[in-house]
């Protein structure tokens, strides 16, 4: 799934945090491993969800990503809270001055920095723990979509992704002390009508773009009616990698 952060895929998201708990899970597996520390980075934080479950905890939080919008949203949601703690920047990791040095720093979904070309760069910002939250498999299965792909005899390579059995090998090289933890998460998605559905899978999985009649017939299939709208399931796996310095 692409992230092309916009006013739609902001709104999209946010209502996705809603119905999740896989943040708050997020930060009650790293609890234990974090008395005493006062500050940490999100990486690649888009509109906040992580960050908003870990600036009630912590002296210090940073949050930064590429993207304006999302940005420019999670600084919406900061100041309508009132928390002074955060500090807030649109700036991508590989220009982030080394001399910014946090306690732990967190990388949920952000594979593509989650690379061996970065990742001494990454530990130059901890001193304590970096916590990486990425997939667990290489083929993409959000939302159940290998089962459209499979249905339209779709090209499986478009739903490719970087996973943790590529990331342990790197970690192994750079000698680096670790533990991996697979865990799974509701993580679906709320829509007000099938349209916004369509729309939804036309920006998020181009590859089905053109195949709204196959596409509007699944949706049907795989949605579930509720009071005021619809919801569409997603069991999200992922994997927790805890490095600890």
């Amino acid at each position: 799934m692409r992230y092309p952060w916009n006013s739609k895929s902001i709104k999209w998201y946010m209502e996705a945090e809603k119905t999740t708990s896989f943040y708050k899970r997020i930060k009650n597996m790293v609890g234990p491993c974090l008395d005493g520390v006062d500050s940490v980075l999100d990486v690649g934080c888009g509109p906040g969800s992580l960050t908003m479950e870990l600036v009630g905890s912590y002296q210090k939080v940073e949050a930064i990503d590429i993207s304006v919008p999302a940005v420019s949203a999670l600084r919406e949601r900061v100041e309508g809270l009132g928390f002074t703690n955060i500090g807030l920047r649109s700036l991508s990791f590989e220009d982030l001055p080394y001399r910014y040095e946090y306690d732990a720093v967190f990388l949920c979904y952000v594979m593509g920095l989650v690379r061996e070309a970065l990742m001494e760069k990454i530990l130059r910002h901890s001193r304590r723990y970096v916590f990486l939250v990425i997939p667990s498999e290489d083929i993409k299965n959000d939302f159940n979509i290998k089962s459209l792909a499979q249905r339209l005899d779709a090209d499986d390579s478009e739903l490719k992704q970087p996973c943790y059995k590529e990331i342990v090998p790197v970690l192994d090289r750079l000698g680096l002390s670790y533990s991996v933890h697979i865990f799974e998460s509701e993580f679906g998605q709320p829509f007000y009508d099938m349209e916004e559905a369509a729309d939804f899978f036309r920006h998020y999985f181009p590859i089905f773009a053109e195949k709204e009649q196959e596409l509007s017939q699944w949706l049907s299939e795989s949605l579930e009616y509720v009071s005021g709208g619809y919801y569409l399931p997603n069991t999200r796996k992922s994997v927790l990698i805890t490095i600890e310095k």
